[in-house]
């Protein structure tokens, strides 16, 4: 740090030297000039001066003159090339912290999702979201601050940003206005005007002092930045260094095309969804109690030859329900409506009930035999529905096509496990994707484009413009230097009589 220093000091010091010279050499000219009648006195030469000693001074004055105006012309431009940077530093910033914001909410979606889905983890997840929203608040105040404040500010003073560092050369350039007028005057019978001459090389010496001291600074910024985007340029391989490894791993990340989530070894906390597994109904689990073992084996080993029943009776069974012939004789409590006039179902046709009863499957728009049943059965419901209730029965019995449909294909267990089954599939699809989704939104490649963005805008732009901003600044200094001593020669020697014819011949 120390050798950094002194580094910085030898730029920077030539401009103060010199402007603590010029301040120094200032004072004690005009006090041994105006006190002490010394360094030419207060006078001038009796005898006058010839054209030669009037020229030389002239030349140098226009000389040193033109140089500061080309140096102003040059200032000019790269003062425009500051200013320039400096906005695009600004626009740069804000699409940062706006990437930032977005990137946060795009990352609490996914998290919101899970939280609406999984019922048991709503209290968790929502407490740490409750809790993350000074996040996305404060970024979003960062950016209304930066738009409506720092910016607004900042594009407000337009004038003075571009004429802030132009105004020390409007000064040395007031100083030449003043001394060619003077010049001019002293140059014909008006020449006791020429007093002006005073006042140009007195704001000379100010204007010499402020140039020396912005030049300093200016250098002095100019080395900073140089040094600062070495560094960076250096840091952005690898900030471990600067932030430590946790910080370092995670920008690293950005600058990498990195996982986020990778970097902070949080790959393993969200693992579980590449094996999350949601177990589908079993009825042998569902079973397996101990009291009932016996049971449930005797359940789930029976089969056809268990019980003595012969599957057409089945059939039978569903003719006796679905045919006018039948139905009368057995429920004469039914309505004269309740008249299916089907009953011809067979083993050959149970698996295609409509052609047992001469209809085609699309004349019901249905894709199912059981939908078949139930829409062919429909219109029945309250014809056939005078069933008597006794103390054994209950009190709402079943509809008569919701029987039909029920005897000729038993679904209730089997709906009831596919619709389990369902939620487990829809739950685990949704976490599934909700986890995805949150780790494709852990890249934050945008930081290291903004970085770049903001690293050309400063180190690309602004700094060599600077530089030569404090170039020109100290350049003009040391031409305002012969200016001020021709004008401190001129001042007297214009104002001086004019020598003898013969001199003037000689001249």
């Amino acid at each position: 740090m120390t050798s950094w220093a002194k580094s910085v000091a030898v730029c920077v010091a030539p401009a103060i030297v010199l402007g603590i010279v010029s301040l120094v050499t200032t004072l004690l000219f005009l006090c041994c000039r105006c006190c002490f009648n010394k360094c030419g006195g207060r006078s001038a030469r009796p005898e006058g001066y010839s054209c030669l000693q009037r020229a030389i001074p002239i030349v140098v004055f226009a000389v040193f003159g033109a140089a500061i105006l080309g140096l102003t012309l040059c200032a000019l431009l790269y003062n425009t090339v500051i200013v320039d940077s400096v906005d695009q530093l600004f626009e740069n910033l804000l699409d940062l912290v706006q990437d930032v914001v977005r990137w946060i909410q795009m990352a609490e979606v996914p998290l919101v999702h899970v939280r609406d889905s999984v019922e048991s983890a709503v209290e968790s997840i929502s407490t740490q979201l409750v809790t993350s929203d000074f996040i996305e608040n404060g970024l979003n105040g960062i950016v209304a601050h930066l738009q409506q404040s720092t910016q607004a500010t900042w594009l407000d003073q337009t004038v003075v940003r571009r004429g802030a560092i132009l105004g020390l050369f409007a000064v040395a350039i007031a100083i030449l206005a003043l001394g060619t007028v003077g010049i001019v005057l002293g140059l014909t019978p008006l020449r006791c005007l020429a007093i002006e001459l005073h006042l140009a090389y007195v704001l000379g010496f100010v204007a010499l002092l402020f140039l020396f001291i912005v030049s300093a600074v200016f250098l002095a910024f100019s080395v900073l930045f140089g040094d600062m985007c070495q560094l960076t340029s250096i840091a952005a391989t690898d900030w471990s260094p600067v932030f430590g490894a946790s910080g370092g791993n995670a920008l690293n990340a950005c600058f990498h095309n990195e996982s986020f989530l990778h970097a902070l070894h949080l790959d393993d906390a969200l693992s579980f969804a590449d094996v999350i597994e949601i177990p589908t109904i079993d009825l042998t689990s569902m079973l397996a109690f101990d009291a009932l073992d016996q049971f449930a084996r005797a359940i789930l080993s029976a089969d056809t030859s268990t019980f003595d029943v012969n599957p057409s009776q089945i059939v039978q069974l569903l003719n006796v329900y679905t045919s006018e012939t039948l139905l009368a004789p057995n429920f004469q409590q039914l309505s004269p409506e309740c008249n299916p006039h089907d009953g011809e179902y067979t083993i050959a046709t149970i698996l295609t009930p409509w052609v047992a009863n001469g209809e085609a499957l699309h004349a019901h728009n249905v894709s199912s035999a059981a939908a078949y049943i139930a829409s062919r059965y429909a219109p029945y419901r309250s014809a056939c529905a005078s069933t008597v209730t006794t103390t054994c029965a209950r009190s709402a019995p079943c509809a008569y096509d919701e029987f039909v449909t029920e005897l000729y294909t038993n679904t209730n267990v089997t709906t009831l496990v596919a619709s389990l089954d369902n939620v487990g599939d829809t739950l685990q699809s949704s976490l599934v994707q909700d986890v995805t989704a949150f780790k494709a939104s852990m890249n934050c490649t945008f930081v290291a484009t903004n970085y770049a963005n903001l690293h050309d805008a400063l180190c690309g732009e602004l700094t060599p413009a600077m530089l030569m901003v404090a170039l020109c600044l100290f350049l003009s200094g040391c031409c305002l230097i012969p200016v001020n001593v021709c004008l401190i020669l001129l001042v007297k020697r214009l104002r001086a009589r004019s020598l003898s014819s013969t001199e003037k011949i000689a001249c």
